[in-house]
């Protein structure tokens, strides 16, 4: 005959432990991917160089949207078997860092994973731009004629060559010259609006730059100053958002861009040195 003490502890035992796995269930053990950075593929003749700066990989599986996440994190995925990982490029739009964004004129990378639980799976994406980019200007300094012009009384820009990637442009300024400012040669029509539209500009300088655009409309010119660009004494890329600035001059028949800076205080000379600057949607 069982013993009702004996009985009566079991039992509880037991309902406890079935109650501790109701509230506690087993969870699932992910599977991780990795991906450590992202490659930039171009047609050098047709698309210019492939410097690029990619800071994060936006994740998909299966259409099924994760999120973006910055270069190196090892992301936890619910997901076993073989399954569609896309990934985008992410950039930091117009340099700052709480507007992360995938590069909408790169190309989805898409590949086949063998996803296993508590395994890491190293991603390794090649990009491109889509073949229906439209490259509006590339200038690499490496042609014997420049893109850009200065005005009568800035510094010139100069051809530096093998600096960085090829020739880059140089400016210096000085009690002389002591304002800089630059604009394409060629105008430019921009989609106004419709498509997403960047500057890129590989730079390096001691002291910051402006970016911007100047409008030709039947109203008479309007410059619209984008964006004030940090020094950096390593060559930095920055992508400069345009996509909406069409829209806000809708009598503009067509844009250029420019580049500006002031010889700071104190300083007998700044230095500026640019590379590989594009107008693409």
């Amino acid at each position: 005959m069982i013993s009702v003490r004996l009985f009566l502890p079991v039992t509880l035992a037991i309902l406890v432990w079935s109650s501790c796995n109701i509230i506690n269930p087993a969870e699932d053990i992910p599977a991780y991917i990795e991906v450590d950075s992202i490659g930039v593929y171009t047609d050098l003749q047709t698309q210019g160089s492939a410097t690029s700066n990619i800071v994060d990989a936006w994740i998909t599986v299966d259409g099924e949207f994760l999120n973006g996440y910055q270069l190196g994190r090892k992301v936890p995925v619910l997901f076993s078997g073989i399954h569609t990982v896309s990934i985008r490029a992410g950039i930091l739009l117009n340099g700052i860092e709480g507007t992360r964004v995938p590069y909408a004129v790169f190309k989805t990378f898409d590949t086949l994973v063998d996803l296993q639980p508590g395994m890491i799976h190293k991603i390794i994406p090649r990009v491109t731009y889509y073949n229906s980019t439209v490259f509006l200007l590339d200038e690499n300094f490496d042609s014997n004629s420049l893109l850009f012009s200065t005005t009568v009384t800035s510094p010139p820009m100069l051809v530096e060559n093998n600096t960085f990637d090829g020739n880059c442009g140089l400016v210096v300024m000085d009690a002389a010259h002591a304002d800089f400012e630059c604009t394409t040669t060629d105008s430019f029509d921009l989609p106004g609006g419709t498509k997403p539209t960047y500057i890129e500009i590989d730079y390096k300088c001691n002291t910051e730059f402006s970016v911007g655009v100047k409008a030709n409309t039947t109203l008479g010119p309007l410059d619209f100053p984008l964006l004030n660009v940090r020094s950096s004494d390593a060559w930095k890329k920055i992508y400069v958002n345009l996509t909406s600035i069409a829209s806000q001059a809708q009598h503009a028949t067509d844009w250029k861009i420019y580049l500006t800076a002031t010889l700071q205080d104190g300083h007998a000379t700044d230095t500026l040195r640019f590379d590989n600057i594009k107008l693409v949607y």
